[in-house]
This record gives structure tokens, C-alpha cells and sequence, in this order.
């Protein structure tokens, strides 16, 4: 099992000293059947009055830190180190109802599935939809593996991943449009192409890996790290 180490380093520096309001980080991955965390660290400077570790509503693990006093820095170093085997397509069982487009939850499967099947975006002119009806066959059956594959190809391919540090997402009609956007516009036009067909998807944690800092480069130096389909 492939051995990985991350490590994330934020630091905002002042003209003068401020006081810091409740920080909340999300830095560490949670253990799968493909993924374990072997070790972790985080240090925090200046220390933190208050530093405490509880999960949210979805499982994720949440660092929750509050300060005493005024710093003119404030420095988050977070380093990782993960198993991690991702499943071999090749292997996947053929005959699981999910195999093929479309796919046929179970009864007991579609109430805890509703939420991530309902889009959560405008899409005034139906773009989306439009987009995603490309990758079909029409008239013959289509692997839903395959389906996804040409969805997340087609992205790799034609979008180009620009730095942006505004808040927020940017919604996928604006990515089709404009052909860029960060890791996290690229990662919305896949989840909610896969709502459109009826498919189970939701954001997952990931970094978006670049070998250098260009101003500009092809969404294919890094695929897009956050979807998660079910």
C-alpha cells in the first residue's frame, strides 16, 4: 500500500498585531477501506488557548482552536502521513446494480442517497444537462464507470485551473462557459453532472497537486481531488 505524506502550510501575517477570532481546520482525512492515517501532526503558532478535536455531522474530523491575546502572525502547519490503495476498476463486480447506466438503487438505499442526489445549483438555460447528455450512447447500454470516466476526462481535458482565492464555489454554468476555474469548480460540474443522470455524488477533501505556480495551466496537470460518487 502506497505510503503518502501531506503537508499543508497557511500563515497570515499583519502590519500589527491583531487579535484572532475561533479558527476552524479541516486538515485530517478520514480512515476508509482504501485509506489509513498513520500519523498526523499540527502545530499551531502563536499556541492556542483552546485547542479541541470533535467531528461534525458527517464524520469529518474538524480542529476547532481559540486564541488568547495579539500576535502579527498566525501560522498552521499540518503534516500527514497515509496508506492509501485506491480500488482497481478491473476488479469491480459486474453484476452490482450500479454497474450499469442508469443505475437502480435499492429501496433501502434511496432514502440516505436523496440528499446527494437532489442538485443544489442554478442551471437557468440547462446547461449542465446538456453537457452531460453528450457522454451517452443512445440506444445501446453504457458501463456507469464508463460514464464517469468521460465526464471526469472531459474536464481534464478542455478546463484550465486558474488560482482563485474568492470564497465560495463557482457555479458550473460559469466554469462551462469560461474553461477555468480552481479544484473546487471543477469538482462541482462532476457532481452535478452526476445528479442530472441520477447518480449518488457528493464533495470529498483533496488538494489538487501542480508541479509548479504558473498563472495558468491545463486542468490535466491535476484531476479534479473533491467528488465523491455513490
Amino acid at each position: 500500500m502506497p505510503s503518502l505524506t501531506i503537508r499543508h502550510v497557511t500563515t497570515y501575517r499583519y502590519r500589527q498585531p491583531v487579535a484572532f477570532g475561533e479558527h476552524r481546520m479541516m486538515l485530517l482525512p478520514r480512515d476508509s477501506h482504501d485509506q489509513k492515517v498513520i500519523d498526523a501532526t499540527l502545530e499551531i503558532s502563536p499556541t492556542p488557548s483552546n485547542l479541541r478535536f470533535p467531528r461534525d455531522a458527517f464524520g469529518n474530523h474538524v480542529a476547532i482552536a481559540q486564541f488568547d491575546g495579539r500576535s502579527s502572525e498566525l501560522c498552521f502547519e499540518s503534516i500527514v502521513i497515509l496508506e492509501h490503495s485506491p480500488a482497481d476498476a478491473a476488479k469491480l463486480d459486474p453484476l452490482e446494480a450500479t454497474w450499469t447506466f442508469p443505475v437502480a438503487y435499492s429501496a433501502e438505499e434511496k432514502p440516505d442517497l436523496a440528499d446527494c442526489i437532489q442538485r443544489r445549483y442554478p442551471d437557468p438555460d440547462n446547461e449542465v444537462e446538456r453537457w452531460t447528455r453528450q457522454f451517452l450512447h443512445f440506444g445501446r447500454p453504457i458501463g456507469t464507470l464508463e460514464l464517469v470516466s468521460r465526464l471526469s476526462e472531459d474536464i481534464h481535458q478542455r478546463f484550465f485551473y486558474r488560482r482563485r482565492e474568492a470564497k465560495g464555489i463557482q457555479l458550473t454554468h460559469e466554469t462551462l462557459r469560461s474553461g477555468h476555474g480552481s479544484c473546487r469548480d471543477f469538482a462541482l460540474p462532476m457532481i452535478e453532472a452526476a445528479r442530472s443522470l441520477g447518480l449518488a455524488a457528493r464533495f470529498d477533501s483533496g488538494y489538487l497537486a501542480l508541479p509548479s505556480e504558473p498563472e495558468e495551466e491545463p486542468a490535466n496537470d491535476g484531476r479534479p481531488s473533491c467528488f465523491r460518487s455513490g
